[in-house]
């Protein structure tokens, strides 16, 4: 993050270290960028099949869950939030990055989902990731989780307060009905009733939040 508020270029950006992204994809990120194709260019990793010990396979796996598990909670338009492997348009991204408060591995996470609540353009981009066998890893698998976790949760919270609105729920008709079946049970018909009576029946475009859009089956 200092770097980026130190840099004076017009686009910045950084890799990880350890290059297990090889930097060519570099021009490409920047050329999106330049042609404005993008305000924010990231890259989505691929895993080409690889034998090594059962640490990093796991390693693997729980990076996998937790991007998912990011996706899920935040109903985010891009599939891959931790890659080190981030470029941006400067003028756009400062802002932005102003209001990031992880100092760790969270951060990557965070300049993503700010961006996009910033109404900046975020594209992904694949990206070839080869695990380094000779890469002494410092992670420690256990705590690094839970502390993850813990910066997801304290995130979602300041974002809540700031009142964003996040969740898979209603973009899943089928299990939104299944929930709110649960919930209202042999009332679940009746909640719609009272709220359709009071749309004219000459209404072309109906804006009512209704959940899985099932009101207008009894207009």
């Amino acid at each position: 993050a200092e770097g980026i508020l130190k840099a004076s270029g017009e686009i910045v950006g950084f890799i990880d270290i350890d290059l297990e992204v090889s930097p060519s994809y570099i021009p490409h990120f920047v050329d999106l960028i330049g042609n404005n194709k993008a305000d924010v260019v990231t890259g989505r990793r691929f895993y080409p099949i690889q034998f090594f010990d059962l640490q990093y396979f796991i390693r693997t796996l729980v990076s996998i869950g937790n991007t998912l598990i990011i996706k899920l909670i935040f109903n985010l338009p891009v599939k891959d939030t931790e890659t080190g492997y981030k470029f941006f348009r400067r003028e756009k991204i400062i802002p932005v990055l102003k209001k990031t408060q992880d100092k760790h591995w969270f951060w990557d996470t965070e300049i993503i989902i700010r961006a996009i609540l910033h109404g900046l353009k975020v594209r992904e981009e694949p990206v070839r990731f080869i695990r380094s066998s000779e890469k002494t890893s410092t992670v420690k698998l256990i705590p690094d989780i839970i502390k993850h976790f813990k910066a997801l949760s304290l995130f979602r919270s300041s974002l809540l307060k700031d009142g964003a609105r996040f969740g898979k729920l209603y973009n899943f008709p089928f299990i939104y009905t299944l929930a709110m079946k649960a919930l209202f049970g042999g009332n679940y018909k009746d909640r719609y009733l009272p709220i359709a009576k009071l749309i004219e029946s000459k209404s072309s475009v109906v804006d009512v939040c209704c959940g899985d859009a099932a009101l207008s089956q009894y207009l």
